[in-house]
């Protein structure tokens, strides 16, 4: 029986399973790898409340000067830097509503205001502590659970575990923030402007 996981999700690293039905039942190891090959499959494609799938994420253009329509970025300014690098394609979204919803279910629980009719977005002080606390717990816990055999490549399951450590560092099939270039959600929130309100300008849907 072979589980390549590249084929099953693009954004899991490559880990390559190869054991017989009888071996399955029989290794302990080989029933650990499989159960956390299902654990990670199901925790990368369902993460979306509202029922699509993790590989579809959103792109955020932000500022803290005022924006007009002619300050939105198109498109275009993204297949320079971002399609092709990190997603498949990136469309302009037409449910800007639901987006920035969307954005303060995952912001809003650690002090950001998002201003859905104001498309207007609020970084109080603390809030990158706050937005980090419970990744910063989960990694330290990971790393001090990982073993060398597991570092070095030697046993096969630390794949998975160094794929949670990366992520936990910087989710790079999550939202995206554009000022300058676009920038991971965990990147921006690291040089961000706490006690800054930033304005939204476009909305792009991404596929990775």
């Amino acid at each position: 029986m072979i589980y390549l996981c590249k084929e099953l999700d693009p954004n899991i690293p490559i880990l390559l399973v190869n054991f017989s039905e009888d071996q399955i039942h029989g290794l302990p190891e080989a029933q650990v790898i499989i159960k956390n090959l299902i654990l990670l499959v199901l925790k990368n494609i369902f993460t979306n409340k509202k029922g699509g799938v993790r590989m579809h994420s959103r792109v955020f253009q932000l500022s803290e000067d005022f924006l007009t329509k002619d300050d939105y970025i198109s498109e275009v300014t993204l297949y320079d830097c971002f399609v092709g690098q990190i997603a498949d394609y990136a469309i302009e979204t037409n449910d800007r509503k639901n987006d920035l919803e969307w954005l303060k279910s995952v912001i809003g629980k650690y002090g950001a205001v998002v201003d859905v009719e104001k498309e207007t977005v609020y970084f109080p002080e603390g809030f990158k502590e706050a937005y980090f606390k419970e990744k910063y717990e989960e990694f330290k816990k990971l790393v001090e659970e990982l073993t060398l055999e597991e570092f070095a490549g030697t046993d096969v399951r630390g794949g998975f575990k160094r794929y949670q450590i990366e992520s936990l560092m910087e989710n790079k099939f999550g939202f995206y923030v554009y000022i300058d270039y676009p920038q991971t959600l965990d990147d921006f929130v690291r040089y961000l402007s706490e006690g800054a309100t930033y304005y939204v300008g476009s909305i792009f849907d991404y596929h990775a």
